[in-house]
């Protein structure tokens, strides 16, 4: 399996450290990938409760979601992860934020576009890490 940045190679890491060899093999075979597993991950994330557009969730839940990825079978594979990008009806903007754009000497007001770009990152601390999923549609 290739992966494309840090948190594959990770969640690769992790997966070919506790995974049986017959895990691995069925996991090859269905066309999962480190990529498919973020994406898997981002979703469930994204069912989180939340108050904005980021949600934090520690590592042993996100390697679980991984595992559960890439070793259930009734799990489809998406080995590019492209089932996170998704297109969102662009959002309406408030008042106070068009008047904060007038104010400022915009032109038009603040507009959300059609296709949210996402963010997963993870941050060490010495006695755990917590990873970050950013850019869920707000509203």
């Amino acid at each position: 399996m290739t992966t494309h940045n840090r948190n594959e190679e990770l969640v690769l890491a992790h997966f070919e450290a506790h995974a049986t060899d017959e895990q691995k093999r069925s996991a090859e075979v269905a066309g999962k990938t480190p990529a498919g597993a973020m994406a898997y991950a981002y979703e469930q994330a994204r069912a989180l409760p939340r108050t904005g557009s980021c949600v934090a969730v520690d590592d042993a839940t996100v390697f679980a979601w991984t595992m559960r990825y890439f070793t259930d079978a009734a799990i489809p594979a998406d080995p590019d992860g492209q089932q996170v990008v998704r297109s969102h009806p662009p959002a309406e903007v408030k008042a106070s934020s068009a008047a904060k754009s007038r104010k400022a000497g915009a032109a038009k007001a603040y507009e959300i576009p059609a296709r949210v770009r996402i963010c997963i990152k993870r941050m060490q601390a010495p006695s755990h890490a917590m990873w970050f999923f950013r850019g869920f549609p707000v509203g």
